[in-house]
């Protein structure tokens, strides 16, 4: 079975798509074959059937893969909100079974797919269950996005013990720099002497925006040099 590295976070809007990008891209630099999919997005443009789901876009490109439109999303919806509520608002109902069905389909000729969840764990996504079911069901280990800000160390900390609770294994935590000029000194040190069972730790500065279509070489170039390197992102199985 495929390895699959899902990208979740400790709350929604701490950079997981740039992250996710940047790891797809770096992980398809080392030559392996590299899929990346985001299963159910959230708050697309559009209306109807021209609903976009741009994230999921962003991520097939970065691994340098061509597919027809839509391919790497399974489910889009227009409202901005948890799956469970943006499907309920649309007349429809997700399942965690069926959307861990389509990722391992997706993953079968590939070395590694990445998988970007939406928020972080606990986030709902239908009657049979959350995040963490899917991350659970497709076998995934965790990369955990946080930002580097006042209260990480303890929304970081129930995510390990959520993810803990649930069988579930994180391999790397990502720090990731949101700018807003509030972070305490030395708090992946913090994080490192908390969780010493997590195998990765790293610190990104303040990422550059991901660009339509494609990864900004920045991005990857930040990510390398901050220590992510393919053996800290691959799943042991």
């Amino acid at each position: 079975m495929t390895p699959i590295l899902f990208v979740t976070g400790t709350d929604t809007g701490v950079g997981k798509t740039v992250v996710a990008c940047g790891i797809a891209r770096l992980l398809a630099r080392s030559g392996r074959a590299i899929r990346a999919l985001k299963p159910v997005e959230t708050g697309c443009a559009g209306a109807g059937e021209t609903l976009r789901a741009e994230d999921a876009e962003r991520l097939s490109a970065a691994t340098g893969e061509r597919y027809e439109l839509g391919w790497s999303h399974a489910r889009a919806f227009a409202l901005p909100a948890a799956p469970s509520v943006a499907a309920r608002h649309a007349g429809e109902t997700l399942s965690v079974a069926a959307l861990a069905k389509w990722v391992q389909e997706r993953a079968e000729d590939v070395d590694l797919c990445v998988v970007e969840g939406a928020g972080g764990l606990l986030v709902p996504i239908g009657p049979d269950g959350t995040m963490a079911d899917l991350a659970l069901q497709t076998r995934a280990e965790l990369l955990v996005v946080a930002p580097d800000r006042l209260g990480v160390l303890n929304h970081v900390c129930l995510t390990a013990d959520v993810a803990k609770t649930r069988g579930l294994r994180i391999r790397t935590i990502v720090l990731n720099s949101t700018g807003d000029g509030n972070a305490p000194e030395r708090q992946l040190e913090e994080l490192r002497s908390l969780l010493p069972h997590i195998p990765y730790f790293i610190e990104l500065p303040r990422l550059p925006s991901v660009g339509a279509g494609a990864v900004a070489d920045a991005i990857v170039d930040a990510l390398a040099v901050a220590g992510l390197t393919p053996e800290s992102l691959w799943p042991t199985g």
